[in-house]
Parts: structure tokens; sequence; C-alpha cells
């Protein structure tokens, strides 16, 4: 009985403790990417399909982490996860969707760049995310930069690009906009990585009222260029910003296994999740965890009433006397006197209901033991 109930208990931490190996990573389907400037409907779209996202080999990892293995908190990062949790994705810099804005419109967003108003401009990452038990919810990372007020070199630059009806090679800087590692969490929003080093210590064009959201940083975030494409329609062009100036592009992102600036790369670690049935095992050995330490409980308070009980019941002696009175009872109901069968039954009941009572009717005639006989009606002086 005692071992079956160690078992149960050490039981749920077993699996607790395997979880991490029976788990599994599951990847997103489809990939979304899309940058908002100061409008409701996206400028830039981009879509990674399945042949774009690729898991990365143990080569491939042992290169990854080799690159960042002077970054304190990366041995933290790479000791929870495994060549096969992380994924590379890859998006075209042009955008799937053409520029399509109305005069009325554009004019209306000329009127913004123009004001004396900081500008926002905001990146959206969104995903199908499979999580515990192969449950399915849309979750999104998102993060805002701001451009600052003519006379910025970057706000005149996009007002250019917005005023002008033909291609140009402006191009406008959004600072710290990019989350170039991400983690996908297993139940709740991803979040970007530290992974790269903070050369001035300082942060640069973000937007202070996104307090739902971790502020970005140089560790975190990557610059994005864009620029607005002129012929026949108009889409916007977008990618990361490469520079030889840029520290951590030079030292941790230029021979980074498959980055590429020709694309836009995302590294995206996600976290392994359980599968459907030794998640319900997991649930349910939780709940019988909780059951059984009830129970324990409940054992050991009713072990301690009845030890109490033995005590006063040992302290009958003469119990024949009790006895004869359940005796009486039966006596008389055989005679069909039911009178008296409820007189002696509300006695015994009386009886029955006072320790103290019980111990003096049950005493020895030579007994010193004699207590104090409070009847009912009556009261102690």
């Amino acid at each position: 009985m005692y071992v079956l109930l160690i078992l149960t208990i050490i039981f749920p931490f077993l699996l607790f403790s395997f979880s991490s190996t029976i788990s599994k990573a599951t990847y997103p389907k489809r990939i979304t990417m899309e940058l908002y400037i100061g409008r409701a409907q996206p400028a830039f779209m981009a879509v990674a399909s399945t042949e774009k996202m690729l898991v990365l080999e143990k080569k491939q990892y042992k290169n990854l982490t080799s690159t960042f293995n002077n970054i304190e908190v990366s041995q933290d990062i790479f000791g929870s996860f495994y060549a096969e949790d992380v994924l590379v994705v890859k998006w075209s810099t042009h955008s799937l969707t053409i520029w399509d804005i109305s005069p009325g419109s554009r004019e209306e967003l000329l009127e913004e760049l123009r004001s004396n108003e900081d500008f926002i401009v905001r990146l959206e990452i969104s995903y199908i995310h499979i999580g515990d038990g192969g449950k399915t919810s849309e979750r999104s990372f998102g993060k805002s930069t701001i451009i600052p007020p003519l006379p910025a070199l970057d706000r005149k630059r996009l007002i250019q690009m917005v005023e002008t009806d033909t291609d140009t090679q402006t191009v406008v800087r959004l600072p710290l906009l990019f989350p170039k590692f991400l983690l996908i969490k297993k139940d709740s929003l991803p979040e970007s990585l530290p992974l790269m080093e903070d050369p001035n210590k300082e942060l640069q064009g973000f937007d202070q009222k996104d307090n739902k959201e971790m502020l970005p940083d140089p560790r975190r975030m990557r610059n994005l260029l864009v620029r607005l494409n002129a012929n026949d329609s108009k889409w916007w062009q977008m990618r990361e910003e490469c520079s030889i100036n840029d520290d951590n592009y030079l030292y941790y992102l230029k021979d980074l296994v498959l980055n590429d600036c020709d694309e836009i790369v995302l590294y995206v670690f996600n976290e392994k999740v359980l599968p459907g049935t030794f998640l319900k095992m997991v649930q349910y050995g939780i709940l019988g965890l909780y059951i059984i330490y009830f129970m324990v409980i409940v054992e050991i308070i009713k072990s301690l009433i009845t030890k109490i009980d033995d005590i006063w019941l040992l302290n009958l002696p003469d119990v024949d006397k009790v006895l004869r009175k359940c005796m009486e009872v039966y006596v008389v109901r055989d005679m069909k006197n039911y009178e008296l069968e409820s007189a002696l039954f509300d006695e015994l009941i009386y009886i029955m209901r006072s320790r103290e009572t019980l111990i003096k009717l049950t005493r020895y005639e030579d007994s010193d033991y004699d207590p104090t006989f409070i009847t009912p009606g009556s009261s102690m002086n």
C-alpha cells in the first residue's frame, strides 16, 4: 500500500523529468512579415513559404553557436535548444503587393510626414503556432520605430518618395526594427533574443509608448532600409542593413550560416511542445498528485480522531451495563411495548451522547470515580 502510494506521488515528477526528451519541435507552416507606414494597410508584405524555411543541421548549428560564443547570454540560450529547434526563415526583399494608395490618402500621409509630430513605422511578424497537444493559435510579434520630424534626413527622404511618381534610389533607414533572432514560445507571445552586442550602449529610434513590448536595442534588433520602386505601379522594397561599419554585422552576421543580405533572414528558435497523449498524462498526473495529498491529510486526521476515541473507550471498564441497556430495547420491542421502547431508546441516546455519563455508568461498584452527573433540566452549582 505504501509502495503504491509512493509510486503514485513520484509518477508525475517522472513525467516532468522526461518531458524534454519526449517533447518535439513544431514549425509554423506560414510566416508573414508586414510593414506599416503610418497607415492601416501594410505598405510592404512578404510571405515565407515552406521552401524558404530551413531547419538547421548539426554542423550549421555548431557554426551558429560558435559565432556567438563570446556573448554571455548565448550559452544559456543555446543550451536550451538543439539543431532541429532552429528554423531559418527567408523573405524576398520585394513586397508581394503593390502600393495602391488613393490621391486623398497620399495627401493625408504627406500631411502627417510634414507635421512636427514623430512618424511611427511598425513591423509585424505573424504566424500560426502549433502548441501543446497540437492546438493551433495565431500569434504575432510587433515592433515600432519613429522617424523624427523635419529637418531629419530620413523624414525628408520619405516625403520625397511619397511625393514623386518616378523611381528613385532614395533609401530610408528604419532603426532597430527587425528581430534577427526570434524565440517562439509554446505558451506565450514571442520575443527577440539578445544574441548580439551593443557597442554604443544606447537606444535609438524606438516608440516609448509601446509599453506592452520590450524596448528594442542593438542586441536584439537590426536596422532596415526601405525604398519605393515606381514604374507602371508602385511597390516597396525592404532589406536588412549590412554595413561593415556595423560591428554586429562585421563580426557576427557577415559569415553567419545561411545569412544573406539579398534576402531578409530571420532565425527562429522554437520551444518544444508535448504530444497530445503525453500532455494528458501530465495533466492527469498533476490532478492525481493533489488527490493523493488530500487523501493522505484526511487519513492523518481520521487516525488522530480514532486514537482519541480509543483513549476514552479504554476507560469503560464494565461495558456489560451498556449492553444490558441495549438488550432491554430489543426485549421491549419483541413485547410490542413501543412506548417503553421509545423511553429506553431515549435513555440510551442520552447515555451515549456523554462520555462522562458512559464512564460513570460503566464503573465498578468499588470504584472511587464519581463524576458529576448532569441530567436534562438541571444545572451545576
